[in-house]
C-alpha cells in the first residue's frame, strides 16, 4: 500500500472543530443562564403563589387541576391530593355554571379577561359560597391556550355588608397576570426579566419581545426621562415611589403612581428592583403602600394597602408592612422582626388600644390567642381611637401564620347610619312605626315575663287635613315636626314615641299604670293646646285627641292594647276632639 501524506493545504481536523465547540459550549452556557432565570421566575411565583390567603388553581385545557395552592384547600375543604387531576367541575356549585364558565372565559378560544366576576361555589362539606373570581386562560410563547388560572375569594361576608352599607370593601391584588396593574421586573442592566399582560397592553408589545429588552427602548425616551431618576435611585438601594404623567407605547397618557422595591441578593448586593405601575387615572384619592423586605423578592406584598403580616411557626413576626405598624399605632415600638404575636397583643391592651379589652383584659387575650392560632371566620377589631378592622388570617403548610388586616371603618360608619334610618321617621325625627311596634313587643314581653305595666296612648292632630288645605302640605309638615318636638320633650326617658302613620303617634309608657297613662296624656293634650306653631307665622291653632288604654302581664297580645287604645282615640274624636278618652282593660284569663 502506498502512503498518502496530507496536503499542507488541508486544515487539520481538531483545529477545523474549535470554533464549534466553543460556539456549542457559549450555547450551553446561554442555555443554562435561561434556565437558571426561569427557575427564579418559576421559584418567585410559586412563592406568592402559595403565600396567599386566596384560593388558586391552575388547569390544563381540558379543565384538569394541576395545581391548587394552601388557600384552594382552605377554602373548599378538600386536600391537595383530593383537587389534583378532578376536573374544575367538582368546586362549582352546578354543573349548570360550570359550562357556563366554559363558554365565557374556559375555552381554546377565550381571550384575557380581567374583571373580577362572582360564582357560586360548593364546598367538600356541600355548603355553598359566592366567590369572586378572576379566571383567565393562559398562553404559550405562541399565543395558545395552554391552560387556565383561577383566582377565587370568598366573598360572602363581604356580599352581606354591601347589601347592609352599599360599601364596596377593597380585596387583595392577585399576582403576576391576574393583576390589573403594570408589574416589571428590572435586572440591574436595565433589563426587562419579567412583565406582565398590563405591561404587555401598555407596552404595545408580546412578552417575548420585552424580556431581554432595555425598558428605556421599550419607553422611549419622553417616558424614560420621567423614570430614569426613579430606577437610579432603586438600584441605588432606595424604595421609591412617585407619582406622574407618561405617555406609553399604547398611545395611552395615564397618571400612574410608580413603586419600585429594589431586589437584594444574600450578601445585599442589588441585583435589580421589582416596578409596580398603578393607574390612578381615576382613583387619586387611593394611596398604595409599597414597603418591602430586605431580603425577599416577595416584598411585593408591600404593595398591599391594607395591614400585612406573616408570623412564623413559633409565632414570631418575620415579615410586615408599615400600613400595619400604621394601624396598631401605639405598638408600633415592637413591631419589628422576632416580636411574638402575644407580646404584641399585650403591649396592646396595656396601652388600651383594643377597645373591646378594656375591663376583660386576660380573658379578651386568651380568646384572640385562640383566634390565632386556629383562624377560621374573618374578625371585626375595634380600636380605641374609633376605627374598626376586619381581621383574615390563614395558616401556611409550614405552621406559619399570614394576617391581612383591612380598615372597614366608613363601612362600619355607613352601616350604623343605615341601621339609626331604618328605625327613624325621616320628617319627625321619631321612631317609626317598625321600631316602635319592635320595641313594644319587647316591653310586651318583658311585662308578660317580670310582671309590671304600661300604658298605650294613640295621639291624632284635629282637623290635619283641614291645616293642609289652608296652609299647604310645607307647613303641615312643619306642625308635624314641631309637634313631633313637644311629645318628646313631655314624655319620659323611658317612653317610646314614633310617628305611626300620617299625623298620628303612637306612644307606650313603661311602669306606668292606666291612671298615670291619663295624666302624661292630659299634659301632652295641654301642651299641644297652649303651643303656638310655625311661629305665629301664620298663627295656627293645634289640638290632638288621645285615646289610653293599659296592658299588664295578663294581655297575652300587645296588639289587642293598640286596638283598645285606637278604639279610645275614635270616641275622643267622636265626642268633639281635643280630649283623651281611657279603654280600661280586656283580660280574658
Amino acid at each position: 500500500m502506498k502512503l498518502q501524506l496530507a496536503s499542507d493545504t488541508e486544515p487539520e481536523p481538531a483545529r477545523q472543530l474549535d470554533p464549534l465547540v466553543m460556539s456549542l459550549l457559549k450555547e450551553n452556557e446561554r442555555l443554562q443562564t435561561e434556565l437558571n432565570e426561569q427557575r427564579r421566575n418559576v421559584e418567585l411565583f410559586m412563592s406568592v403563589f402559595n403565600s396567599l390567603p386566596d384560593g388558586l388553581a391552575i388547569a390544563d385545557q381540558n379543565r384538569t387541576i394541576q395545581i391548587g395552592n394552601p388557600g384552594l384547600s382552605e377554602l373548599f375543604g378538600y386536600s391537595k391530593e383530593e383537587l389534583v387531576g378532578e376536573q374544575t367541575a367538582l368546586l362549582y356549585e352546578s354543573k349548570e355554571e360550570y359550562e357556563a364558565q366554559g363558554k365565557a372565559r374556559f375555552n381554546l378560544t377565550a381571550e384575557e379577561q380581567l374583571a373580577p366576576y362572582q360564582v357560586k361555589y360548593r364546598k367538600k362539606d356541600g355548603s355553598v359560597f359566592s366567590g369572586e373570581t378572576i379566571g383567565t386562560p393562559l398562553r404559550n410563547s405562541g399565543g395558545q391556550v395552554i391552560g387556565y388560572l383561577g383566582a377565587i375569594r370568598d366573598v360572602t361576608e363581604r356580599e352581606q355588608v354591601h347589601q347592609r352599607t352599599a360599601a364596596n370593601e377593597s380585596l387583595l391584588n392577585l399576582i403576576a397576570n391576574s393583576l390589573p396593574e403594570l408589574v416589571n421586573y428590572v435586572s440591574a442592566d436595565h433589563t426587562l426579566r419579567f412583565v406582565n399582560s398590563t405591561a404587555e397592553k401598555w407596552y404595545d408589545r408580546k412578552r417575548e419581545d420585552l424580556i431581554g429588552t432595555r425598558f428605556e427602548d421599550v419607553l422611549g425616551p419622553a417616558a424614560s426621562q420621567i423614570v430614569l431618576p426613579c430606577v437610579n435611585k432603586a438600584l441605588a438601594g432606595q424604595k421609591v415611589k412617585k407619582r406622574a404623567e407618561i405617555k406609553y407605547p399604547d398611545g395611552v397618557t395615564r397618571a400612574v403612581e410608580i413603586s419600585y422595591v429594589p431586589d437584594r441578593d444574600d450578601v445585599g448586593s442589588i441585583r435589580g428592583f421589582v416596578a409596580l405601575v398603578v393607574d390612578v387615572s381615576n382613583q387619586r384619592k387611593i394611596e398604595r403602600e409599597l414597603i418591602a423586605s430586605e431580603t425577599r423578592l416577595t416584598d411585593a406584598i408591600s404593595a398591599i394597602p391594607d395591614g400585612f403580616a406573616y408570623y412564623d411557626h413559633e409565632d414570631a413576626l418575620q415579615l410586615f408592612n408599615e400600613q400595619y405598624r400604621a394601624i396598631y399605632s401605639k405598638s408600633a415600638h415592637l413591631i419589628t422582626q422576632g416580636t411574638t404575636f402575644e407580646e404584641l397583643i399585650r403591649d396592646g391592651v396595656e396601652r388600651g388600644q383594643y377597645q373591646e379589652a378594656i375591663g376583660n383584659e386576660e380573658a379578651w387575650i386568651k380568646h384572640r390567642l385562640e383566634s390565632h392560632k386556629n383562624p377560621g371566620d374573618p374578625l371585626e377589631q375595634r380600636l380605641d381611637d374609633g376605627r374598626w378592622l376586619r381581621i383574615e388570617e390563614r395558616k401556611t403548610r409550614d405552621g406559619g401564620t399570614v394576617g391581612i388586616r383591612v380598615d372597614i371603618t366608613d363601612a362600619k360608619r355607613r352601616e350604623h347610619e343605615l341601621e339609626r334610618l331604618s328605625v327613624t321617621d325621616a320628617l319627625t325625627g321619631l321612631s317609626n312605626r317598625r321600631s316602635f311596634l319592635d320595641r313594644i313587643a319587647q316591653e310586651h314581653e318583658r311585662v308578660g315575663r317580670y310582671g309590671g305595666v304600661m300604658s298605650v296612648l294613640l295621639i291624632d292632630v284635629d282637623h290635619f287635613k283641614s291645616i293642609n288645605d289652608t296652609y299647604g302640605h310645607v307647613t303641615g309638615d312643619v306642625v308635624l315636626k314641631e309637634l313631633a318636638a313637644v311629645l318628646a320633650h313631655e314624655l319620659r326617658d323611658p317612653d317610646v314615641v314614633c310617628r305611626y302613620g300620617g299625623e298620628e303617634f303612637a306612644a307606650f309608657l313603661p311602669e306606668t299604670s292606666m291612671g298615670g297613662g291619663f295624666t302624661t296624656a292630659e299634659r301632652v293634650r295641654e301642651a299641644v293646646q297652649n303651643c303656638q306653631f310655625c311661629a305665629g307665622n301664620p298663627k295656627i291653632q293645634v289640638s290632638v285627641s288621645i285615646g289610653v288604654t293599659q296592658s299588664d302581664h295578663r294581655e297575652k297580645r300587645y296588639e289587642n292594647a293598640l286596638v283598645r287604645a285606637d278604639r279610645a282615640l275614635y270616641q275622643a274624636k267622636e265626642a268633639g276632639r281635643n280630649q283623651v278618652i281611657v279603654a280600661p282593660p280586656e283580660i280574658t284569663e
